[in-house]
């Protein structure tokens, strides 16, 4: 019987946190391990029981930090706004993809206590994305608390801000000490890592990192296909004017269409060739791999278009909410050269792409492939060995 490693992380309504999850997912899979995706599921008066806990920390923090109920306010409101952007038809195919490829499983936290201690288990892994996002609460379940510190991997969570609230500097410190080493995935994270704790801890990539421009070309053969040259748009929030008036002229100067993925936002109403698409992740991929350009305010669509070597402006986002998490897409495009094509501010003219060594990005890629595989493996390796001890 296979050995089973748990995976704690994000995979809804967002197509960069189900190909993160998946290409995890992947990778254990072609280490032998059989790898059950896993959540927190709440009883009826479990949710009660939850709430009423909550209203008291709510509460508690209210009177200890200042602001803190305001931006907590705000942070909800707009989670729950960027979510009604996503069209209905984009959801459904995510929930086919995550159904028939992630397979999630349901635990409650009784039951996560019991499978934390099944020696089938070799390890759990709290995966990428920000699922360490400290300007929001943070569920027990994504530092691993259900089961012994032995067990528990860190691979590539990020914080999403640069500084951690102090209303939830006690929180993320007694979770982040709870494991032996952690892996984070920008370097504003091994930042927060040296201020908050001694727990060794180094820097990888994003998961998606881990399958290569062939193996992503593979995962996207049936991916819808457009004829003619095109120009990719994907945007978690509004795009901003600068974004649509460099949209605009991409389009006129290249004579090219517009395809506007999954998101339906009353700007792109001042797209001239705009024409609204969706799709599932497979589309998604395919999208960005046969565009002429990408445009986006998305970490995973620039990272894809990093690994795939495409030509891409990623624009600030503009977030509903006073938490930017703007510095993980920075640390990206710097740490492959490519910053001049993150617009921040005011635009008259696009940055022309130059020639770039696809090459030696290419071969930065690989390195940073290597690390990530070889973190993950050797976690593995470790719990694997001493399962085998016991």
């Amino acid at each position: 019987m296979k050995k089973k490693v748990g995976l704690v992380t994000y995979y809804k309504e967002n197509y960069g946190s189900v190909l993160q999850c998946y290409a995890t997912k992947y990778f254990l899979s072609s280490l032998g391990l059989e790898c059950d995706v896993i959540y927190r599921m709440y009883k009826t008066r479990m949710i009660s029981a939850e709430r009423m806990t909550n209203i008291f920390r709510h509460a508690m923090r209210a009177i200890w930090y200042k602001g803190y109920l305001e931006q907590y306010v705000s942070m909800h409101k707009a989670m729950n706004e960027e979510k009604s952007y996503l069209i209905d038809d984009a959801k459904k195919k995510l929930d086919e993809f995550i159904s028939a490829w992630i397979c999630p499983k349901g635990y409650t936290w009784k039951q996560l206590c019991q499978i934390g201690k099944d020696s089938e288990y070799v390890a759990f892994v709290a995966g990428s994305d920000q699922i360490w996002n400290a300007s929001i609460n943070i569920d027990p379940v994504f530092f691993l608390k259900f089961t012994k510190k032995e067990k528990r991997i860190a691979f590539a969570p990020s914080f999403g801000v640069s500084e951690i609230p102090t209303f939830n500097k006690r929180d993320v410190q007694n979770g982040i000490n709870g494991f032996n080493r952690i892996a984070v995935r920008e370097e504003t994270g091994e930042q927060i890592l040296s201020k908050l704790s001694s727990v060794p801890y180094v820097r990888i990539a994003d998961p998606v990192v881990m399958l290569t421009k062939s193996e992503w070309n593979s995962f996207s053969e049936s991916a819808h296909h457009i004829d003619e040259p095109y120009i990719f748009a994907h945007f978690l929030n509004r795009p901003s004017d600068t974004a649509i008036c460099a949209i605009n002229m991409l389009s006129s100067t290249y004579n090219l269409r517009v395809i506007l993925f999954s998101y339906d936002y009353s700007e792109f109403t001042k797209i001239k060739k705009g024409e609204k698409i969706s799709g599932g992740p497979i589309d998604y991929v395919g999208l960005i791999n046969n565009a002429e350009y990408i445009c986006t305010d998305s970490f995973h669509t620039t990272m894809l278009s990093i690994i795939l070597n495409k030509k891409f402006y990623t624009f600030q986002r503009q977030y509903l909410h006073s938490s930017t998490q703007s510095s993980r897409i920075i640390d990206l495009v710097k740490r492959y050269g490519l910053e001049q094509y993150y617009i921040s501010g005011n635009l008259t003219k696009m940055p022309e792409w130059k020639v770039i060594s696809w090459n030696k990005i290419n071969d930065r890629l690989a390195n940073e492939r290597n690390l990530t595989r070889d973190y993950l493996e050797t976690e593995i390796a470790i719990r694997k060995n001493e399962s085998l001890c016991i």
